[in-house]
């Protein structure tokens, strides 16, 4: 657990970010970075938010591989006690219920998104103007 006791980070380590590609290593290179910037950030690996956050953002890079069919490009934020995760993939005609339990239960979805309506503070989806062509599927956690 973080206890906010660490270091703060440098104003140019408070929000990182990185693209990875439309392929099956993805997700497990996404989990390596994230699991790195949170212990740079001072979160104990494998505390338990420091799992939440890795977790949402395998959900998230596996969301836009298998349904978007586009790299990724992944943002963490530290900023007063939350972190912001943000996933941004280039296909905005897709959208993305925001009732995610409703969805798993049709059957139309998995359950990834009701995995970070649980995990996260808040989450939501931003969609770029058309021509941008990309949508970003937001997530934030308040440490406990």
């Amino acid at each position: 657990m973080w206890d906010g006791s660490v270091t703060r980070p440098s104003t140019a380590e408070l929000a990182v970010g990185r693209s990875f590609p439309d392929d099956g290593s993805s997700v497990g290179d996404a989990r390596v970075w994230a699991t790195g910037t949170l212990g740079g950030w001072g979160l104990a690996p494998h505390s338990q938010l420091s799992d939440d956050i890795v977790l949402c953002v395998s959900e998230l890079v596996s969301n836009t591989i298998q349904h978007a069919q586009s790299a990724s490009d992944v943002e963490m934020r530290l900023d007063h006690g939350t972190i912001l995760l943000m996933v941004t993939d280039q296909r905005s005609d897709l959208r993305i219920p925001l009732d995610p339990v409703t969805d798993a239960v049709t059957g139309r979805s998995g359950h990834g998104l009701g995995i970070l309506g649980y995990l996260a503070s808040r989450w939501g989806v931003n969609y770029s103007p058309v021509d941008q062509q990309s949508k970003t599927v937001w997530c934030q956690f308040d440490h406990r």
